[in-house]
């Protein structure tokens, strides 16, 4: 049936009649009836990276709105770095590079742009998959008023039932849009080893500019448990 909440003059918010408090971090799940649970809201402005703490066997959906990077010139990409809970950074179960691979898309005005395997296997030390995934199209310009709204999500699944042998992989996904363009992008992040072994879990993301410059936006962070 529905649910019955009501507000008790002088008292406790409650759920048909019983003892379960409603409060400002629970309701949105007792309200719509969704199992996907809230785990942070932030209002980022001014600093280079916003970093999000992440678990296994759970399917992250972070929203974002009001994004704008403060760089006028093509400086305005995406940079979305993954964090080894034993080696850190970018590092995979033997603490060498992680082997990051996907696909970034970009459509603008009926016409579309894609590079496969955009992510990230370009640097400075040439080592494989340092940049983690990078977008290929440049985001809004800080003061402008077509500022970037859209989702990343990331999964890590706890056990092996979804795929055989040991290797352990973990998918993220960003799809953003404003005025202008929008965009797809994907990749997969693999790490060999024994399922639930620190030097096998991703721990935490990056979201940040690939240049370092400062950037704003409303983030908001849900989970619903998977595996």
């Amino acid at each position: 049936g529905n649910w019955d909440i009501k507000k008790v003059r002088g008292g406790a918010m409650t759920l048909n009649g019983s003892q379960t408090v409603v409060t400002s971090a629970n309701i949105s799940t007792y309200a719509s009836g969704s199992n996907w649970e809230h785990v942070s809201f932030t209002n980022f402005s001014g600093a280079s990276a916003l970093d999000i703490s992440v678990a296994r066997g759970y399917w992250y959906r972070i929203e974002f709105h009001d994004h704008q990077v403060d760089h006028s010139s093509g400086q305005r990409r995406w940079q979305i770095r993954f964090h080894n809970e034993t080696h850190g950074w970018q590092r995979n179960e033997n603490n060498g590079w992680l082997d990051c691979q996907g696909f970034h898309l970009q459509y603008l005005n009926q016409s579309t742009g894609n590079w496969p395997w955009a992510s990230g296997q370009v640097d400075s030390d040439t080592s494989y998959g340092s940049h983690g995934f990078y977008g290929q199209t440049n985001l809004c310009t800080e003061g402008e008023n077509n500022p970037d709204f859209g989702t990343f999500e990331f999964f890590q699944s706890d056990t092996n039932h979804l795929y055989t042998g040991d290797n352990n992989y973990c998918t993220f996904r960003l799809e953003t849009t404003n005025m202008y363009w929008g965009q797809l992008g994907t990749s997969v992040v693999k790490i060999s080893g024994t399922n639930g072994a620190a030097n096998t879990t991703i721990n935490k993301i990056k979201i940040q500019n690939i240049w370092g410059n400062n950037f704003r936006m409303k983030v908001h962070v849900t989970r619903l448990k998977r595996s």
